[in-house]
């Protein structure tokens, strides 16, 4: 859309777009708990592969592959 406008006033939609979502992300009455990430320990703390973590996909076991991939972002893997 922005390449249909002219030189000067191509980004005002890219322009608007940034506003609306930085409004929306800063608008409490919008906010609600279906919003939010829901905070994520892992317990574990034993050491994890990528392997580890292909198999609780493939596994399709949620819980587990969430504490590998946090095992991999803390760096014990």
């Amino acid at each position: 859309m922005s390449r249909e406008l002219s030189s000067d006033r191509r980004a005002l939609p890219v322009l608007k777009v940034l506003h609306r979502n930085a409004r929306c992300l800063h608008d409490s009455a919008r906010a609600g708990a279906s919003d939010t990430l829901a905070l994520f320990s892992a317990g574990e703390t034993r050491t994890t592969t990528a392997a580890d973590l292909r198999e609780a996909v493939r596994a399709r076991d949620l819980p587990g592959g969430e504490n590998v991939f946090a095992g991999l972002a803390r760096g014990t893997g």
